[in-house]
């Protein structure tokens, strides 16, 4: 069962962290096209 519960929390926060990373990005082309 701790085996399986480490394994939901990494899964857990990898999904952050690439939701995250998504969500900079986007944030970080919209400041872009409103430059130009």
């Amino acid at each position: 069962m701790k085996e399986n519960m480490v394994f939901f929390v990494i899964n857990l926060v990898i999904w952050i962290g690439i939701f995250l990373y998504l969500l900079l990005l986007n944030y970080r082309v919209k400041k872009l096209e409103k430059k130009k």
